[in-house]
Parts: C-alpha cells; structure tokens; sequence
C-alpha cells in the first residue's frame, strides 16, 4: 500500500505488478496434469495393444509379459492428483500487501553491496532443480515435501551465498531503504539514465539504467538487473517508484521462487519526483506517440 495511505485499499503495489501471477500459477498447475495424464495414457495404451494381441490368437512374449506387468505396476503408483482450484477470494488483501518483502531485502542488499543477486538467484534455483529430493519426480518418497520446506531450504542456501542470517530476509525497515535511495540518487548523475519512455497521451513515464552494477548475464534468460524509475498516475495523482532487478514474470515459472526484483521506494512527494520530472523535462526525446 502507498506510504501515505492516499488510495487506502485500492493503492496496492502487487495488484497492479504482479497481476499475471494468478493466471501462470494456473497454466503451471495444469501442465503438471497434463503430463501425468499423458503418462498415464501411455501406459494404458500399451496394456490395451498387449490385450488385442492376446485375444486374437497371438501367443504373449515373455518381454510383453513383463512390460505389461511393469505398466500395471506404474500406473498404480501414477493416479492422477485432484488438485481443487481456489474459486473465492477468502484471503484478506492486506496480506498480500507484503509478499514481496523477501525479494525486496535481496534487492536493496544486492544494491547497497554491489552483489550480483540475479546471477546468485539463479544458481540458487537451479541447486534447488537439480537436486532429487527438492525436485522430486511424482513417484520418489521425497515427492511430499511441501512448499514451506522447499521455500525454507532455498532460502537457507540464499542466505549462505550472501553470508547473513535468514531472518535478515523478513526484516522492513523503510526508513533505512529510503535513506540509502535518496543518498544513491545523489550520486548518479543524469547522462547514467540510458533509457527513458515516456507516454504521450497518458503522461506515464518509465526511465532506467540498464544492467545496473554490471551484473553478469549467464544466458539470454538471465533476469536484466535494471534501476528503473516510473511515474504513473492513479485517480489523477501521480506516483512515483524505483525498482530494481528484473520484475517480469515468466512462462517458464514453475521452478521459480523468487521475481528477480523489487520495488524499494514509492512517493508522491519527494527526491525521486524531483529527478523523474527534471529528467521528463529535459529528454523530449523519450515521448512516444
């Protein structure tokens, strides 16, 4: 919610970023079905061929024999989960006010102590990928770790890397985190803001640096480790944030724990107003029709 509690109730930073969240949490579910139904599909498909053989005449292999023994024994262990849907939403909004409080501490230290987070993050998930017992298949006895678990281990191995305390990650400190900002955009200057968007007809604003710190991109899907600061209006009244990493959300999110970014500062009056509208001003470059 804003600090200023100006649109109290409506004014929420994860409605309008991470929207797509409900619908890819959806799409992931439902592939997960899709291929243990396939599986399934498979393996009753050979048993029903292996049964017209058998009753037109033709005497069963000793290997057809134990492949259908062997098919009859996976799909024992391969039922399909029903899996139920949410379909209310039960769950106050305030607590989802904080859910990107973890990703917000990683980004603001990875800011404050020139870390490499987006590289870190990724080698992270994929320890976290490669091991048997944290991504599990459907039919080894580690497969009923929960979530918690798996978010604790992951976190755990985070903390490790950045050498500090898990609690570290749940701490909210906005003052310290508005402090550092306002002293960070002190130090860079204009000509370090590469990239700028501006909307003609809305106003709305979008200025960064790019790859900020010179994070190291492994691959094409690396996250862009981006200082991005936006102006965009609600009710009328302009907002103004900063954020950094890289806030998209992909397809491919089914092994992700963490948005490789975070918003860290939101105002409506203040330093970071001042920059972006000094910066509007003298870029008329930026507007795009």
């Amino acid at each position: 919610m804003g600090y200023n509690n100006h649109h109290a109730g409506m004014h929420m930073i994860w409605h309008r970023r991470y929207a797509a969240y409900d619908d890819l949490d959806y799409y992931d579910k439902l592939a997960e079905e899709k291929r243990i139904q396939a599986r399934i599909e498979k393996e009753n498909g050979e048993i029903v061929e292996m049964d017209k053989q058998e009753n037109t005449g033709q005497k069963p292999t000793q290997q057809n024999i134990k492949k259908k023994q062997k098919s009859k024994s996976r799909q024992n262990t391969m039922e399909k989960p029903k899996i139920p849907y949410g379909t209310e939403k039960v769950i106050d909004i305030q607590y989802f006010s904080r859910m990107d409080l973890v990703s917000k501490n990683l980004m603001f230290m990875a800011l404050k102590n020139k870390i490499d987070i987006g590289k870190i993050l990724c080698e992270v998930e994929d320890i976290m990928k490669q091991d048997e017992r944290t991504n599990a298949a459907i039919n080894n006895s580690w497969s009923w770790m929960p979530i918690l678990e798996k978010a604790m281990i992951f976190l755990s191995i985070l903390a490790d890397k950045l050498n500090c305390s898990v609690q570290e990650f749940f701490i909210d400190n906005e003052e310290v985190r508005k402090k550092y900002i306002y002293k960070l955009l002190d130090e860079i200057k204009d000509w370090e803001w590469d990239e700028g968007c501006i909307d003609a007809e809305t106003g709305e604003a979008e200025i960064r640096i790019c790859n900020y710190g010179d994070s190291e991109l492994i691959d094409l899907f690396s996250p862009s480790m981006d200082l991005t600061i936006n102006r965009e209006y609600y009710d009328g009244v302009p907002n103004y944030t900063l954020s950094f990493g890289d806030l998209s959300i992909r397809p491919l999110s089914m092994y992700d724990y963490l948005i490789k970014g975070a918003y860290l500062l939101e105002e409506e009056e203040g330093k970071l107003k001042e920059l972006v509208e000094r910066l509007v001003k003298e870029h008329p470059e930026w507007v795009e029709e």
